[in-house]
């Protein structure tokens, strides 16, 4: 049970909900509750991705994201322009080649600093990068700025140095949020915000052990989370729970505790969470729960506003030909069931289109032969499953 529960978070450890920017100041957006309905581009999270591989981020018409499928490792950030299906390397460089093995291109990321947790806020790309301080001899952490044509990159901000044995990042509301652990019986989660310079502020330190905090959902004006940890250093007894952090008050409450939850996204005043096989619904101000469906697969969970979405990759499936995205709608009706030719996890994505990572000779290797799909969402209920094949480079 112990290596089972480890497995998955190891999978969690790079977490981030997305923003998004549109020029505006903090002060300029509403800071009412997060309505799934009525989200501001550029200062709510966008938890319709999947927080497992937060590769992908909604951007002015279109999205960014990082190609992960080069033969040496290293990650190009690409373009999708969602009005003219097409995908374009980040780089406006005259003559460059935007090959992978071109470190002097601005659209590459080299394998040696990996980066993950591509947000964007601000007119700006935000993403983690861990990297060698060769003055301090020291790793570090860091949040780096980058322009959205590619053509700067900073470092912004410095979250942690040193040996960092798991750290898990989001982003919500003019924040960068860090739950990290420190050896293997404590948890520590921070807040900085975005800003040059900035430091973490320590919200709470939490004791237990191997104690993780992963998908994450804009609930009210704060977070909600899962924890999960151990009690004691046996490991049998489990202490899984959603919490909520309210940014007002400081304060972090527990929403639903005792419930072995995989994933989970909080729409309005209902938690949608799957424990195995199993998608439940608990309604909040009854305190009520009840099963909306059983699928044939353990799944992780995404909203988009609209539907409901369950990807059966996250239970390690031994036969591909049963990796499908389930689609569902609030009541727990099968709408559509999208079948992927592939092991890989799907990105999913917001209301207009579901990305993809498809290994195209099912040899189980990320980089040799992949390509990134992408779904109209259109399509769903009407039969059609049609996709668009993006450049890799």
């Amino acid at each position: 049970m112990k290596k089972n529960i480890k497995t998955l978070c190891l999978a969690l450890l790079c977490v981030v909900m997305v923003l998004s920017a549109c020029g505006k100041t903090d002060s300029e957006f509403n800071n009412n509750d997060f309505s799934w309905k009525n989200m501001q581009l550029g200062y709510d999270a966008q938890p319709y991705f999947t927080s497992i591989i937060q590769d992908f981020v909604k951007t002015e018409d279109g999205y960014h994201y990082f190609d992960r499928t080069s033969e040496n490792a290293n990650k190009i950030l690409m373009f999708f322009d969602k009005h003219l299906k097409k995908a374009v390397p980040v780089c406006n460089k005259a003559n460059c080649s935007h090959f992978s093995d071109d470190i002097e291109c601005d659209a590459v990321f080299e394998a040696t600093e990996p980066v993950n947790c591509l947000t964007y806020y601000d007119k700006n790309l935000y993403s983690c990068i861990d990297t060698f301080d060769s003055n301090e001899a020291v790793y570090k952490t860091c949040i780096y700025r980058i322009s959205p044509d590619g053509s700067k990159r900073e470092k912004f901000i410095d979250l942690f140095s040193g040996n960092i044995e798991g750290i898990s990042v989001f982003y919500h509301r003019g924040y960068a949020y860090a739950a990290l652990n420190v050896g293997n019986d404590k948890l520590e989660f921070y807040k900085t915000k975005l800003e040059k310079g900035a430091k973490p502020e320590l919200i709470k330190s939490f004791d237990g052990y191997d104690i993780t905090f992963y998908d994450f959902s804009p609930y009210k004006n704060g977070i909600a989370f899962i924890y999960m940890g151990f009690q004691d250093s046996n490991y049998e007894e489990i202490d899984n729970k959603i919490l909520y952090y309210n940014p007002e008050t400081g304060e972090i409450s527990e929403l639903l505790k005792d419930i072995h939850a995989d994933s989970f996204r909080v729409v309005d005043d209902c938690i949608y969470y799957t424990n195995g096989k199993t998608l439940y619904e608990y309604d909040m101000v009854s305190n009520t729960q009840k099963e909306l469906y059983g699928f044939d697969n353990n799944v992780f969970l995404s909203f988009d506003g609209k539907y409901i979405y369950g990807d059966t990759r996250v239970s390690g499936l031994d036969d591909i030909s049963k990796h499908y995205v389930y689609v569902l709608d609030t009541n727990g009706k099968l709408v559509d069931s999208i079948s992927i030719p592939s092991d890989f996890l799907c990105y999913f994505g917001d209301e207009d289109y579901l990305f993809q990572l498809v290994d195209m000779d099912n040899d189980f290797n990320m980089l040799d032969e992949s390509v990134i799909k992408a779904f109209d969402k259109s399509q769903i209920g009407t039969g059609k499953h049609e996709w668009i094949v993006l450049p890799g480079h």
